[in-house]
């Protein structure tokens, strides 16, 4: 599960595109929040959404926001191991960062 997924599950709200979208459009066009705020890593589906026409990292840029590009499928703990949490998925990632 994701984070906003979390998140929308407690509100008992579908995790449906224009269901995100709603709570992303207030997150990311708050006034001043780039005085708050220098960077935001966006995954790969946020970055072609759109907030009001715009795509969101251009939106995210305008703010004074630097937008980054989630690479990883987050941390797993290996059996036998739950201290430990290394990421996953990062291998093969230098070839989709530059396209």
């Amino acid at each position: 599960m994701t984070t906003l997924g979390g998140r929308l599950e407690a509100l008992n709200i579908a995790f449906a595109g224009g269901n995100r979208d709603a709570y992303r459009g207030p997150l990311f066009t708050i006034p001043a929040l780039g005085e708050h705020i220098s960077g935001a890593i966006l995954l790969d589906e946020t970055i072609r959404r759109k907030i009001g026409g715009a795509l969101i990292p251009g939106s995210v840029a305008e703010s004074g926001i630097i937008p980054g590009i989630k690479l990883d499928k987050n941390a797993v703990s290996p059996a036998g191991f739950a201290r430990e949490r290394p990421t996953q998925g990062l291998d093969g990632k230098a070839l989709k960062g530059s396209s």
